[in-house]
């Protein structure tokens, strides 16, 4: 018996027909879910690679009105056992489709001219009405003056609402219009410094195709982030967003499991599921725990080989600029990412990209939609980052709240090692820094520690006095995440009669001794009305902190875990000032 020639595995398929003949995992029910969502405009919200294009071209190929046959590419498939009711739809609407994804001009003169020539393009696609007599003289001139690229912006602007009108009067049916990546061109527009321009213009052609045309049998837009706030589709009655949280359509864009067990059969390599499980499952798309899709297709094409493939594949200039001048909460955050913790972190889907560098909290919102980092559940009680590294993931997922708090973590290897390389590496303070300062903290000098945190804080972040402690509880303890192999951290302790801020508990060697000492922090700041005490007030601060220390026994956790060697420490801060008072 001889072996069956297996599909190869194709990366980067655009188009449905293309990717059928190579291994093609069927999505074909997203067919069936749009058509019973019955919105007149769905936005779905994925990350970059995750299949978005490819699902948008099915929909065209299966709705779509054409000369050829096109039943045979679904006959096989999963929607064509739904009953008549669905393979009526097939082949029954005309379909207007752009893709923006290329869409990433440096000028807005160049995004200008790609974006016409997209819809000079789908105009020539219909060619069926350059010379119809059911087109009024009118209209057939503004579709040669756009197929001919000498139409004017304003005619461009009206451009979907205008070809749905011709379709509808050529074929008695109105179209279904798609839209694929629709916040590409603004992304690059806000990079590249003609944000207003691009999103004047994309409010424009949107707004009159899908708010008041009457030619339109529904709309599906993708893209990577949700910015409802540009106003493209304020008033827009029955539009629905569902973005990475929302259940539906959650296993249409990436693998599942089973999927992913099944493509990994077909090419006899079952025993790889573990490798593949946890360097590329993670991310959490409703209440559907999905794959990577790219970067399975890659390991299984380059013979099962686990590295990075998401690497390179989207843009970072956003996420450097949000980088820049992060707080210390939020660097925080980032450092706890990077050791595989869960955060909780506030989202704002309805961000413009102006308001995007308001904050820095924002840059987990654009993380999130990026694919950086997956959904765990919504914070019901607000927590603090450091309670919430308590509750496990299967907790998480069940918490449902008002609050836009989210529960978040880092999916898997792969993206842990991408967010390393490529967010954490570029931006923020280098090891030697780490290194320096806790050696300073270790040598258990005042001095030497208050000049160590004053040059530590100055480095890493671009400085505004804060009323909290918490931004300066998040600076130790992302600077003590650096000795976690050597001490477990808490943050936020019961101990004695209080609650401490930030214990460090040495592990044991492997001869069963603890060779460090113990050390606890109380951490105290000036009041916002003293923004600049004298220093001898702020040590007083740090003496108040190290006294409250030895008054409510905080030591009492250390000491029952019989370590007898304890380093109390008092730190108060003011800006970037440090004062210190210890006691051994």
């Amino acid at each position: 018996m001889t072996d069956i020639k297996k599909k190869k595995i194709h990366l980067g398929a655009r188009t449905y027909i293309q990717a059928l003949n190579y291994y093609y995992v069927d999505k074909t029910l997203f067919i069936r879910d749009i058509l019973e969502d019955g919105a007149d405009v769905t936005l779905i919200t994925r990350p970059r690679r995750f299949g978005k294009t490819l699902n948008m071209d099915m929909l065209k190929t299966f709705f779509e009105i054409s000369d050829e046959d096109t039943s045979k590419y679904f006959i096989d498939k999963k929607i064509w056992s739904y009953g008549d009711e669905i393979r009526k739809k097939h082949g029954a609407y005309p379909v207007i489709f752009l893709t923006f994804a290329d869409v990433k001009g440096d000028t807005w003169e160049d995004s200008y001219d790609k974006i016409t020539e997209l819809i000079k393009n789908e105009y020539n696609r219909h060619n069926e009405l350059r010379n119809s007599d059911r087109i009024s003289a009118v209209d057939l001139n503004d579709y040669n003056q756009i197929c001919n690229k000498t139409a004017s912006r304003a005619v461009y602007e009206e451009s979907l609402k205008k070809l749905s009108m011709m379709l509808h009067e050529y074929y008695k049916v109105d179209p279904i219009i798609l839209i694929d990546e629709y916040d590409a061109p603004v992304e690059a527009g806000y990079e590249n410094g003609y944000y207003k321009q691009i999103t004047g213009f994309l409010r424009s052609l949107l707004s009159a195709g899908l708010k008041t045309n009457t030619n339109m049998s529904f709309a599906v837009l993708t893209g990577v982030l949700r910015i409802t706030k540009e106003s493209f589709f304020s008033d827009l009655n029955n539009f629905v967003v569902f973005s990475t949280e929302e259940k539906e359509f959650s296993e249409y864009f990436g693998f599942t499991h089973d999927e992913v067990k099944a493509m990994l059969a077909y090419y006899g390599a079952e025993n790889k599921y573990e490798e593949v499980f946890e360097w590329y499952d993670g991310y959490m798309f409703g209440d559907t725990e999905i794959f990577n899709p790219w970067s399975v297709l890659n390991y299984v094409k380059f013979n099962f080989a686990a590295q990075d493939y998401w690497v390179n594949t989207g843009r970072y200039g956003l996420l450097r600029k949000l980088t820049e001048n992060l707080s210390p909460d939020a660097s925080c955050k980032m450092n706890m990412l990077k050791d595989g913790e869960v955060i909780t972190a506030k989202i704002n889907e309805q961000l413009t990209y102006e308001e995007l560098m308001n904050g820095s909290e924002n840059i987990f919102t654009l993380l999130l939609n990026y694919g950086y980092l997956k959904f765990c559940g919504r914070n019901t009680n607000q927590l603090s980052m450091y309670e919430c590294k308590d509750l496990n993931e299967k907790d998480l997922s069940k918490l449902t709240s008002v609050y836009d708090y989210y529960y978040l973590k880092i999916p898997n290897k792969e993206i842990r090692r991408v967010f390393i390389k490529e967010v954490m590496d570029r931006t923020f303070v280098k090891e030697d820094d780490f290194a320096k300062t806790w050696n300073a903290i270790e040598s258990f000098d005042e001095k030497k520690i208050e000049e160590a945190l004053h040059d530590f804080i100055l480095d890493i972040v671009s400085y505004t006095t804060s009323p909290y402690e918490m931004f300066y509880e998040a600076i130790l303890l992302g600077l003590c995440k650096y000795k976690k192999n050597e001490y477990l951290i808490e943050p936020e302790r019961n101990s004695g009669s209080g609650k401490l801020d930030i214990s460090l508990e040495p592990r044991l060697t492997e001869s069963g001794i603890f060779r460090k000492p113990g050390i606890i922090i109380e951490i105290e700041r000036i009041n916002e009305n003293e923004p600049d005490p004298d220093l001898k007030i702020l040590k007083g601060k740090a003496d108040k902190g190290l006294a409250q220390i030895i008054e409510k026994n905080y030591d009492t956790v250390l000491k029952v875990r019989g370590i007898t060697d304890i380093v109390n420490m008092g730190i108060a801060f003011s800006g970037s000032n440090v004062r210190v008072s210890i006691s051994r």
